[in-house]
């Protein structure tokens, strides 16, 4: 599928193919694969290229000719779109690497493959700047999307010459001679200043106090 054949040429690819391909705007390449992303930590890159490992269990009624093609294609069904607080937001399987000898489960009649595969994971860290859009607009601050994370951004974080307009249509924020406004759908630029990693999902807290950060259609550029 094209998917694959955008990876080939990993570790290196633009950034912006990934961009497209997780829905995430961002100015920022990702490098070669790497032993443990908390190590990354201080470094600049969103998309990561690691190894990782899934079991697939697989009904009996799947067993023929086409088991192997079977496993991976619940490979892909199962972990793309997933997230763990280790390694962030799966974005795309490039390779797989081995279908290791499948394990009969006593009584069951099911059977576990082990899989070890690369995948782009998508990973934020503090201090990065990225693109969000703008899912919801309250007095206490806005909500936004990137990609498949989420994040919020307090009304503290919001520059003082905005003020919170609730009878706007939709709600926004908006400076006084209403030059720059924040609504709903609209897209900007934050900086994350935190995480928070659960076991499977992470959020993000951002904030629009910085240069060049806000509304990109009326700030930023």
């Amino acid at each position: 599928m094209w998917l694959q054949k955008c990876f080939d040429e990993l570790p290196v690819l633009d950034c912006s193919t990934l961009c497209c391909v997780g829905g995430i705007c961002g100015s920022i390449c990702f490098v070669a694969s790497f032993t443990d992303l908390r190590h990354k930590s201080e470094t600049s890159e969103m998309f990561y290229h690691v190894s990782l490992e899934h079991d697939i269990l697989l009904h009996p009624r799947y067993f023929g000719p086409n088991l192997l093609n079977i496993v991976k294609q619940k490979l892909f069904t199962e972990v793309e779109g997933t997230c763990t607080g280790k390694y962030g937001f799966v974005i795309a399987v490039t390779t797989i690497d081995n279908i290791g000898a499948g394990m009969i489960q006593p009584g069951r009649g099911f059977v576990i493959y082990p899989v070890r595969y690369k995948a782009i994971v998508f990973r934020p860290f503090k201090g990065e700047v990225l693109d969000a859009v703008v899912t919801q607009v309250n007095k206490v601050g806005l909500f936004t999307d990137i990609g498949p994370l989420s994040c919020f951004i307090s009304r503290h974080s919001i520059p003082a010459d905005m003020e919170f307009d609730p009878s706007s249509n939709p709600p926004c924020y908006k400076t006084k001679d209403e030059d720059i406004v924040i609504q709903p759908d609209d897209e900007i630029r934050i900086r994350i200043v935190g995480t928070r990693v659960d076991a499977k999902d992470i959020f993000a807290i951002g904030t629009l106090m910085d240069d060049f950060l806000g509304n990109l259609l009326q700030k930023v550029f």
